[in-house]
């Protein structure tokens, strides 16, 4: 998984990726390996990503980014 991240990041720092499929992906493998791990020890038939939570250097930066990304189509 470490390997994945690594990827991940370096991608993301070449501006191959933005920092919303950085975020999306990064939160897609922490639901994976939780999801696992619950399923091993509970047996849960499947899984769903509720929220996502993430601290900001700028919180108003952030904010004014995903508010222009969400107004686009």
């Amino acid at each position: 998984m470490e390997s994945i991240i690594s990827n991940l990041l370096a991608r993301f720092e070449k501006g191959l990726l933005s920092r919303r499929e950085l975020v999306s992906g990064l939160a897609m493998l922490a639901a994976g390996s939780t999801a696992a791990a619950a399923q091993e020890d509970l047996d849960f038939g499947s899984a769903n990503i509720d929220h996502v939570s993430i601290q900001v250097a700028d919180l108003q930066r952030s904010v004014d980014f995903y508010q222009k990304c969400s107004a686009s189509p």
